[in-house]
């Protein structure tokens, strides 16, 4: 017996030794690839009139013993938080280098995947041949104009502390600055934050450890606001028309703007030194201006007919004359506009700047939305002058000689069979389909109402309302990132459709706008910012919006498949 038993024995201990290799090379390729231990610095800066910059930077290393090859980063916010712009950068070892990125939804945030040049390893005492370092840096840059609010004497901003991450963050650095001559009062957050000030600046400091993916921390940070920085207002569109006359050119600034903070019935402008003959009005007629004249400015105060409350929208024109000394310059027979626009106290969403002569062509340019920092130069080619004033005293001889011409064509003309015509038909592969995920995200927009007002009447439950909007939002962002493409090529393959085009653009930008008020007034109706009866009377002013901006595009997408 005990031969066979030593026999077995040696059987069974080769069995489990020629198993072995097999074992670990299957649990080899069952683990999950190492998470890089990351090192997040967030710096806030908030500037006057609500602007608030976020840049995060991140450090990827290696731990011991750990080979790690990153290819792509994911990094987001909440929902609530919505950038009016964001860049991404990868330190290439002597300069920062932006990064392509496309927009991906991770557990209930929004966020951007960012692919790098090319794959980057990381290990223990290895330098990178990308990076020339033994860590890989990424930097996330964001503008917010959304996030501050305005009280009595107070301004609020709610900031997100952390960013998301799909990786465990191993420490983190905050770092948030108030506007030059702010005052800091405190910070509401259940973490530890810290104020003090620097070099005549207050900042607001926290640092933690350990902090997990999709960690979402956010914190109002409340100061008393710089003097001249006294209100916080969203301007949707400025109107800059610049009328070039014989010595002086007048200009109107048309502005429409929303009240986001405080009771008020002053508007507070800046214009040049030289302007004169300040004068303001409104659909109804004049309003009252009165201004002061400082070293470099004028500051103009525009007077409205009742007081704006929070989410109030007002239209109005404040024109100016000035002179053409310094601004209009003629150089062989061509005159030529440059004219610096000044600063504005708020961001604007949209700046248009037309240039015309009386009784003359106009010239329009777009310039998108601007900080109040930014100064865009118009500069433009005058059309030539007019020659109407020399032919006026003949208009009417000209006229009747036409109508006289056009009676006897007619009568010699033979009448002609009569043809019908059809509308044209979309050829064009690539609008069909522009035209086609169009109708699909209005559809869904219009879902999206129907699911709000079964929610409201009771028959569907807050979960199933989330759970069905969380899809239709998924896809309205796939389709706005296809919109943008589709719309890039169509206007390369036919610039002919970039009015059209930009009609549509305009009203999906507003629809933008309303969704985004949208969310923040639920988030500010939930933390009890907002009265419910005020959360309704503009939650109702939002919708009718919307329902307008939508049959807007409709309308222009009918006209762009039709040809009209």
């Amino acid at each position: 017996m005990y031969p066979m038993r030593r026999s077995t024995a040696i059987i069974i201990v080769a069995i489990i030794f020629s198993t072995l290799p097999f074992q670990a090379v299957k649990a080899e390729v069952g683990v999950e690839p190492p998470d890089p231990i990351v090192d997040v610095q967030r710096d806030i800066r908030i500037e006057n009139a609500g602007i608030v910059w976020v840049t995060d930077e991140f450090t990827l290393r290696a731990s011991s013993e750990q080979e790690i090859e990153i290819s792509e980063f994911w990094t987001g916010f909440h929902p609530f938080f919505s950038s009016e712009r964001r860049s991404f950068e990868v330190w290439e070892g002597s300069d920062w280098t932006p990064l392509t990125f496309e927009e991906e939804a991770n557990e209930g945030f929004e966020g951007y995947k960012l692919t790098l040049p090319s794959p980057v390893k990381l290990a223990e005492g290895v330098y990178s041949s990308m990076t020339g370092e033994l860590s890989l840096r990424i930097r996330a840059s964001y503008l917010f104009v959304d996030t501050v609010f305005e009280g009595q004497d107070t301004f609020s901003a709610w900031v997100p502390v952390y960013p998301a991450l799909t990786y465990n963050a191993s420490t983190f650095v905050f770092h948030a600055e108030l506007p030059l001559d702010a005052e800091f009062e405190l910070t509401v957050s259940d973490l530890n934050f810290t104020g003090s000030m620097e070099s005549g600046v207050w900042t607001v400091g926290y640092e933690n450890v350990s902090i997990p993916a999709y960690a979402n921390e956010n914190a109002t940070i409340s100061y008393a606001p710089a003097p001249g920085d006294e209100y916080i207002l969203e301007c949707e569109r400025l109107e800059r028309k610049i009328t070039v006359k014989q010595g002086s050119m007048r200009v109107e600034d048309s502005y429409t703007i929303v009240n986001t903070g405080a009771p008020k019935n002053i508007i507070n402008l800046i214009l040049p030194l030289e302007a004169s003959d300040i004068e303001g009005r409104d659909g109804v007629g004049p309003l009252k201006v009165s201004s002061e004249e400082g070293e470099e400015r004028i500051d103009a105060h525009v007077s409205t007919r009742w007081f704006l409350i929070n989410g109030d929208r007002l239209s109005f024109t404040l024109s100016y004359t000035m002179p053409n000394s310094g601004y209009v310059t003629t150089s062989g027979g061509v005159s030529t506009l440059s004219y610096p626009n000044s600063d504005f106290p708020f961001y604007v969403r949209e700046l248009v700047a037309v240039v015309t002569r009386p009784e003359s062509e106009s010239l329009s340019l777009e310039y998108g939305a601007l900080l109040p920092s930014e100064r865009p130069e118009i500069l433009a080619e005058l059309p030539p002058a007019s020659i109407m004033p020399i032919v006026r005293p003949y208009a009417g001889l000209l006229i009747a000689a036409v109508a006289v011409g056009a009676v006897l064509m007619l009568r010699r003309r033979k009448p002609r069979e009569r043809v019908e015509m059809k509308p044209i038909e979309v050829e064009m592969p690539k609008l069909s389909e522009f035209i086609a995920q169009n109708m699909e995200r209005i559809a869904m927009f219009r879902e999206v109402e129907d699911l709000e007002t079964e929610l409201k009447e009771g028959r569907i439950s807050r979960d199933e309302f989330n759970q069905s909007a969380a899809g239709i939002n998924r896809r309205l962002g796939e389709l706005a990132r296809s919109l943008r493409q589709l719309g890039r090529t169509i206007e390369s393959e036919d610039p002919d459709l970039a009015e059209k085009l930009t009609g549509i653009r305009r009203a999906e930008g507003e629809l933008e706008r309303i969704e985004k008020d949208l969310r923040n007034l639920d988030v500010r109706l939930r933390a009890r910012r907002v009265s419910r009866r005020d959360y309704e009377r503009r939650r109702g002013d939002r919708l009718r919006r919307r329902s307008e901006a939508l049959k807007r595009i409709e309308q222009a997408l009918r006209s762009l498949g039709s040809g009209d």
